[in-house]
């Protein structure tokens, strides 16, 4: 039997201290080093006397109070342990549908997932919507939460019978006492003045309006408009959406797009006047089947890896520009998933039970009434990262969820299937940082 190992196993440093096992370190750039740690999520800079002494046991008081250094009496595998079982608890007490009334778009952006689906069915109420309200009354706890997230395709082909399809949702929320709260993800085309009692009828408390930039590297159009105007014209309808819905913008970047990423703030100073909450997101996603087959996980990571920079500075634009941002992408920081509670799941357009929205089309990851897909989906909840030996070792555990759940329980012994360590490029993003923050100091030295 393979020996679980822990701190008090680990080889460390004379001395009362030692670095933590959780921290990443970045390169050497010009004698200074970026060290991030995961499970205290601080950032610290250190100089190469500072990290030297980091490594000898011998840490300052900003290293120990950042967690970058622990004393060598603390377990802090326990702590990650205990960390992730909050976080696993924190939110699954009710439960969450996501709806896909159709994969339907009026858009057909290459790197979506969902694949190219331009049809939209013309039906009375979707299937999808009535087996969510079946599945609502078998598993909706008393006393919890209901949430919501219409999903596509594009939802808002639907918006004049959201209401309708919402109030079933809603007044069972009602009878069994429980909080009500639902969101949507939309491309922002269907957006009209009409639509905003639509919206506040069906409860939409937030919605994520999605946009591309440059606008020519996905191809989006809307209708006779072109990629740039079609942009234009989502951005002009956020103002219709009502202030009491929170909004975020989601920013889809490829490659490059720092060259004219400040020409985008600037059309959406120009267009948005409401407040928002605007983030970048990094398009890993491909409709061609070369990048989404067996070199997928490679190509992603080289195609991060090589604007990770750019990204990193996009970032800080935004911060400039009003926009709070967290240091590090949101991947970093998610530590749910759809998958880890046996009620929670997404209903495509079909009416099927899914646990994965990328496989809202395929076989996988269904549950039904069947006793071994119930049997699994409870698997799904009860699965854990640290009943893994490597994982328990994993500098990434705190922050980590364990890689894709329904592969770890459907094929355990395969750690590749389900690792999604080719995420975490913490080093190149810290050496990219500490290169960056170089290059401003610099050229405003030259200034």
């Amino acid at each position: 039997m393979t020996k679980i190992i822990d701190d008090h196993d680990r080889k460390i440093p004379t001395g009362n201290y030692r670095p933590s096992r959780y921290n990443v370190v970045s390169d050497d750039v010009s004698g200074l080093r970026a060290i991030y740690n995961t499970l205290s999520q601080n950032m610290v800079l250190l100089d190469q006397a500072e990290y030297d002494a980091l490594l000898e046991g011998k840490p300052s008081q900003d290293a120990l109070n950042t967690g970058i250094a622990v004393s060598n009496s603390t377990n802090e595998l326990d702590v990650a342990i205990r960390l992730r079982a909050a976080l696993k608890k924190q939110g699954k007490e009710g439960l969450s549908i996501s709806i896909l009334p159709s994969l339907g778009c009026n858009f057909s952006c290459g790197y979506c997932y969902n694949g190219l689906h331009t049809e939209v069915e013309n039906t009375e109420i979707p299937k999808s919507v009535t087996r969510a309200f079946e599945y609502a009354i078998e598993n909706l706890p008393h006393d919890s939460l209901l949430h919501l997230c219409w999903y596509g395709g594009e939802p808002m082909l639907y918006q004049k019978r959201l209401p309708e399809w919402a109030k079933l949702f809603q007044d069972l929320a009602t009878r069994r006492r429980c909080k009500f709260r639902s969101d949507l993800l939309t491309n922002g085309s269907a957006i009209s003045i009409e639509s905003a009692a639509r919206l506040q009828a069906a409860g939409i408390g937030a919605i994520q309006v999605s946009i591309d930039w440059p606008p020519r590297m996905s191809g989006r159009h809307m209708g006779t408009l072109d990629a740039k105007e079609t942009l234009s014209r989502v951005l002009d309808n956020i103002d219709l959406i009502p202030s009491s819905i929170r909004v975020s913008l989601r920013i889809n970047t490829f490659p490059g797009f720092l060259r004219t990423f400040s020409a985008l703030l600037d059309e959406i100073n120009h267009r948005v006047h409401r407040g928002i909450y605007a983030y970048c997101h990094r398009i890993y996603e491909s409709n061609d089947k070369q990048l989404n087959g067996e070199q997928a996980i490679m190509f992603r990571y080289r195609s991060t890896k090589a604007y990770s920079s750019d990204y990193l500075e996009a970032k800080r634009m935004l911060r400039r520009a009003g926009y709070e941002q967290e240091y590090f992408p949101d991947d970093f920081l998610d530590a749910s998933c759809v998958a880890e509670s046996a009620r929670d799941v997404i209903v495509n357009p079909d009416g099927d039970l899914k646990k994965c929205p990328r496989e809202v089309s395929g076989p996988g990851a269904a549950i039904s009434a069947d006793p071994a897909s119930v049997e699994i989906a409870n698997k799904y909840r009860e699965y854990e990262a640290v009943t893994d030996v490597g994982c328990r070792e994993c500098t990434y555990l705190p922050i980590c969820h364990g890689g894709c759940v329904k592969e770890a329980v459907e094929h355990p012994e395969d750690k590749d299937r389900r690792c999604t360590l080719w995420k975490f490029i913490l080093p190149q993003e810290l050496t990219s940082y500490l290169i960056n923050q170089q290059r401003t100091h610099n050229e405003k030295s030259h200034g």
